[in-house]
């Protein structure tokens, strides 16, 4: 059995090899923007950090954060059962 080298170099080289297949696929998909709404406190703490505001996104109260996070997840569930009954 072979053993995966995980440090920081080599993925720094793995990367590397990679980036112009990467190029040519970010080049054919539109930016991303993130869609789901986020808690003020977890949006701020990401703009603290430097996280650019498309992959932060739109903010909510919590109570809407929540309710979306259980629509999500009543959605899942849902999905599940019907891939089960198949």
């Amino acid at each position: 059995m072979s053993v995966r080298d995980l440090s920081y170099a080599a993925w720094q080289a793995r990367r590397g090899r990679s980036s112009e297949r990467l190029n040519q696929l970010n080049a054919g998909l539109p930016p991303y923007r993130r869609e789901r709404l986020r808690g003020a406190v977890e949006a701020d703490v990401l703009r603290r950090l430097g996280t650019p505001e498309a992959l932060i996104g739109p903010v909510g109260s919590d109570a809407e954060v929540e309710r979306e996070r259980a629509e999500l997840v009543a959605f899942a569930r849902r999905l599940r059962a019907t891939a089960g009954n198949r």
